[in-house]
């Protein structure tokens, strides 16, 4: 029976794993599957997969680098903005903004790892071990981190169902 999620979003491995990224997100398109074969189109790229080994749920590895240079940018950002402040503000406006940054990181921390990716780890034809990922983006826009994880469970369900079956 085939099978389609329309509004899917899509990552590479080496995008996935990389400590510099901004965004897991390399592309959107759509999944479709019929058992044992997943296909993701989008407009940039077509991606066949075939020969499925697994299908695991995983949350991205916490790019400390660009979490750490996003940081910096502000903290060096929030300087300029008290440079041109009078004196006599600066503290008033310190003491404002520390609960923000405060809650800034960890909060950028549990948007990385709150959202769980379906990596599908797959031969391709020169028999070479790659992964895939892929996330639900159905609801994105109005979503909260508990429909989008809703949303990729399901999608999880069904292609695991499938996509191991001849597999």
């Amino acid at each position: 029976m085939k099978q389609t999620f329309p509004k899917v979003w899509f990552a590479t491995e080496k995008l996935f794993h990389s400590q510099t990224r901004l965004i897991n997100l390399s592309d959107h398109g759509s999944l479709h599957f019929e058992s044992g074969e997943l296909q993701f189109i989008s407009r940039k790229q077509s991606l066949k997969i075939k020969n499925i080994e697994s299908i695991e749920l995983v949350s991205p590895r916490i790019p400390w680098i660009s979490l750490t240079l996003s940081m910096v940018v502000l903290l060096v950002f929030v300087g300029f903005i008290l440079s041109r402040v009078p004196s006599d503000s600066i503290f008033t406006i310190i003491f404002m903004l520390m609960p923000f940054l405060s809650i800034l990181l960890p909060f950028m921390i549990f948007a990385q790892k709150a959202i769980l990716w379906i990596e599908i780890a797959f031969r391709d034809d020169e028999n070479m071990l790659r992964r895939a990922y892929f996330l639900d983006g159905s609801r994105l826009i109005l979503s909260t981190f508990g429909s989008m994880l809703d949303d990729t469970l399901k999608m999880y369900k069904e292609v695991r169902s499938n996509g191991l079956s001849a597999g």
